[in-house]
């Protein structure tokens, strides 16, 4: 599973990070756990105050959108 990361935002008023992504290469819409522990890893983030709120693949693509937001 590859990630690349669309948007990386801070929302102060939050305190959080918004993060948007593609995933590449899959053939299903990947889960989101999985997606949540490769993007902490890519981007040396807490698991637990990660939550990714969206996956979204169109039929028969292999590309996937994603947003996902971290807390302090």
């Amino acid at each position: 599973m590859e990630i690349k990361i669309s948007s990386d935002k801070e929302n102060k008023l939050f305190k959080r990070r918004e993060i948007s992504f593609l995933v590449l290469g899959e053939e299903k819409t990947p889960s989101a756990m999985d997606v949540k522990r490769e993007l902490c890893k890519k981007l040396n983030i807490s698991p637990d105050a990660t939550l990714v709120k969206e996956l979204y693949q169109a039929f028969g693509e292999r590309l996937c959108n994603g947003t996902a937001v971290s807390y302090e």
